[in-house]
């Protein structure tokens, strides 16, 4: 549980860091998705495809 939090933690203050620096959301926020997704040991394309892509577009 504890680690799933951290992920998603680091991954939003990299993105935040990032953003605060510059640099365009839009681009880094699916990266950083994928780094959350790695640091939990998901299946990278399964959460990619049906949880972040489906979510975005609603």
């Amino acid at each position: 549980m504890i680690i799933e939090v951290l992920a998603i933690v680091f991954a939003l203050g990299l993105l935040m860091f990032f953003a605060y620096r510059g640099y365009p959301v839009i681009v880094f926020a699916p990266i950083f998705t994928l780094l959350a997704v790695v640091i939990l040991g998901n299946a990278l394309m399964t959460s990619y495809t049906e949880t972040y892509m489906t979510n975005a577009a609603s």
